[in-house]
């Protein structure tokens, strides 16, 4: 093999010739930038060597049933709300945590408050709605 400038490169066909290629710097005159081979850190973002004085950002861990349970809920709410506004992409975005933000004897209220455009009663759908958070409520702890 000939060893070559970093400015070339050699390939190797399949037949054995070797053509050469100057890299793009090389032919406009400029040189290589230089690629670091490490990663250095900014010197003002304090390091403790000592884990435990690092802050540490905790959350809280569910089981799979229970955020199964959550995604199963959220997925109907989508498709029931498709259904009351009778569109597929025109209808108000409300998701479990809107429920649970408004106070537990206030819900069915605020609900019909805010579906009140709805082309159909949202009635049965608020008050399945207010079961399933319900049994879920429990486990989330809301």
């Amino acid at each position: 093999p000939v060893p070559c400038p970093i400015s070339e490169l050699h390939a190797v066909t399949s037949l054995g010739f070797t053509s050469t290629t100057k890299s793009i710097y090389t032919m406009a005159g400029i040189e290589e930038p230089h690629t670091p081979t490490r990663v250095q850190f900014s010197e003002d973002i304090p390091v403790s060597k000592n884990p435990s004085t690092r802050k540490a950002d905790l959350t809280m861990k569910y089981d799979r049933n229970t955020v199964q349970k959550r995604i199963d809920i959220e997925n109907w709410m989508d498709e029931q709300l498709k259904l009351l506004y009778c569109t597929e992409d025109d209808y108000p975005m409300l998701d479990l945590d809107d429920v649970y933000k408004f106070e537990p004897e206030q819900r069915e209220e605020r609900l019909k408050e805010y579906l009140k455009d709805a082309k159909k009663p949202p009635d049965d759908f608020i008050e399945e709605l207010l079961k399933r958070a319900a049994a879920v409520s429990k486990v989330l702890g809301y």
